[in-house]
């Protein structure tokens, strides 16, 4: 059951790749996916520049427009205005089509000020004075008073309900072994008769661990969609791109 979990989160990630330059080997999108995943997990714990690092792992082993983007995103967090704007170009020159399109440009338009804002009080700042450049920028407010949309932390809830499938897929392992042995009893039988019991215990356990393994994978797959997919309340949140997963958080 764990070969495959690991399956479907490869097929997953891989589905949503769009190639930057050429396409990358079996190896390093296995790669990929999986320092991805590690990426969204230090997100959602608020690791923030861990969560950088690591996609700046994967955009070298599997370059996607939704890791630009997701990488984006998250030194906003950082408060590193022009990564995140730099990140965010690349994102569009790589889906020019994006249906995110209009909200990436008023992100990046929310970039330019900030940057722009930093960049005055720099200017105008004492030279001795030192200032958090970054954190002026980050709690300017516009004319109308409107708060800066900064993303909110994701919840760990998806990463959750995935543990939680993969636990209960794991209680159907005993009953899977438990009907193997009867198996081997009822083969063992000398007579029908005596292969009789074994192999009704044979399917009542096979029963039991075929209905802990659907019902632990269906949960550790919403769990992982769900956490692939889920987006913020903003505006720009986008799931899919075209026909594509895109791999977010």
């Amino acid at each position: 059951m764990a070969g495959i979990m690991v399956g479907l989160l490869g097929a997953s990630l891989e589905a949503s790749a769009q190639t930057e330059a050429e396409a990358p080997t079996q190896e390093q999108a296995a790669l990929a996916a999986g320092i991805t995943q590690r990426a969204a997990e230090a997100y959602g714990q608020g690791e923030f520049a861990r969560a950088a690092l690591l996609l700046r792992e994967a955009l070298d082993l599997h370059p996607t427009p939704a890791l630009h983007y997701n990488l984006g995103r998250t030194l906003t967090e950082l408060s590193d205005w022009e990564g995140a704007r730099d990140q965010l170009r690349r994102y569009l020159e790589l889906a020019p089509q994006s249906e995110n399109r209009a909200a990436v440009e008023a992100r990046l338009a929310e970039l330019d000020r900030r940057i722009a804002a930093a960049a005055e009080a720099e200017i105008s700042a004492d030279p001795g004075d030192a200032t958090n450049l970054a954190e002026t920028a980050d709690t300017d407010e516009g004319e109308d008073g409107e708060e800066s949309d900064a993303p909110d932390r994701p919840s760990p809830a998806p990463w959750v309900v995935l543990g939680g499938g993969v636990v209960v897929a794991g209680a159907g392992v005993p009953f899977a072994l438990l009907s193997a042995r009867a198996v081997d009893d009822a083969r063992a039988a000398t007579t029908q008769l005596e292969a009789v019991g074994p192999r009704d215990d044979a399917r009542r356990h096979a029963r039991l661990a075929n209905t802990f393994f659907a019902i632990g994978g269906t949960l550790a797959l919403a769990g992982l969609i769900w956490g692939l997919v889920r987006g913020d309340d903003d505006d720009d949140d986008v799931t899919f791109e075209g026909d594509h997963l895109r791999v977010r958080f």
